[in-house]
Order: structure tokens, then sequence, then C-alpha cells
């Protein structure tokens, strides 16, 4: 299967990010080819990590205000540790950059667990998801996010228990999230 990009279009641009439209001619699966048009949000890549406190057994969510949910929520969204890269920076370095700045926690531990497009009908954000481990000791700055980004956010330390309760209740509903926990549900046992 091939495809040809005759045309794209920048609709829109700001800061880092940008919509545009191109025009293609892609190989169909019926035979022959088409031509479309098709939207594109490009964003920078995003680190995101599932902080979990190994000497207390607490993961650690981040809440703030997501405009883009107040159509089916409050604004106000708990979620995993998540950020854009910075350039010229690994994904580690922004892992360990988001997880401070947020949490104010320094990480011991962490691992790569998936990349991924989190809407690939309509973003190329790609997405790095990371497992990371600290301790209650561990914690040597605020979090809470940067003032200069305006950020305000609430760091919440969630035991195992009340966790899982508030995931089959379905108060989770950002899709980097969910899908952080049921890895963690589906792999918890590794940290007994």
């Amino acid at each position: 299967m091939k495809y040809k990009v005759l045309n794209k279009r920048k609709l829109f641009q700001k800061s880092l990010f940008h919509f545009e439209e191109a025009d293609l001619k892609v190989d169909a699966f019926k035979g022959g080819e088409e031509n479309i048009s098709r939207y594109e949000f490009r964003t920078p890549e995003v680190i995101a990590a599932l902080l979990y406190l190994k000497d207390v057994r607490k993961i650690v969510l981040v809440e703030q205000f997501r405009y883009s949910a107040i159509a089916k929520t409050s604004g106000w969204v708990l979620e995993i540790i998540a950020g854009l890269m910075e350039k010229n920076e690994t994904k580690v370095e922004s892992l360990q950059r988001e997880v401070l700045e947020e949490s104010g926690y320094e990480i011991t531990r962490f691992e790569k667990v998936i990349s991924y497009f989190p809407n690939v009908g309509l973003t190329n954000q790609f997405l790095h998801f990371y497992f990371a481990e600290s301790s209650s000791d561990r914690k040597i700055a605020t979090g809470g996010g940067l003032a200069e980004e305006k950020e305000d956010i609430k760091v919440h330390e969630l035991d195992l228990a009340t966790l899982e309760m508030k995931y089959r209740k379905g108060e989770f509903v950002d899709s980097k999230t969910i899908i952080a926990l049921q890895w963690f549900f589906l792999n918890k046992k590794i940290l007994s």
C-alpha cells in the first residue's frame, strides 16, 4: 500500500501546535487509488508516568483544569503525570523533569512500558508511557507545576484500594490514565 501527499495547507499555528489539511492519493483496499483530504493537529511528543511510591504503596496522580473536558465533566481531571517533551531533551530527561515539576518527587527507578498515538485519527501526538518508582522520603520539591506556565496542579497520593475503587467506578476520563491503570492492575503482582 502506498500514498502520496499532493498538497499541504497550514490552517492554524500557535506556539508549538499547528493544524494542517493535506490532500493525498492513497491506495485503496478495494483496489485502485483514491484522492482524499485529511486534517492533522501537530504537537510535540508527550512523556507520561504512572508514579508509584514503593514504601507506602501509593500511586501519585495529579489534578488540573482541562478546558477541553468541560463539555462532559467539571473540567478538573485526575490523571497520571504527563507533559510535552522539550527540544533537545531525551525521553529520560523529560520523564525526570515532568515528574519533579508536577509531583515534587525524584524518580528512583523507571521502566518504559509503551509508546502510542492517543488519538491517531486526529493528531500526530506520540506518547511515551513509563512506570516510575519513588518513595515518600524522595519528595525534594513542592510539585504542583510551574508558575511561569500558569500550571495549577494538585497532587494526590492514593492507596491502591482507593485507586482501584475509583477506576472501577469509572471516575477516570483521561485515556492515558485509563491505559496506565489497566497496565498497572494487570501487572501489580510485580509490586508485592
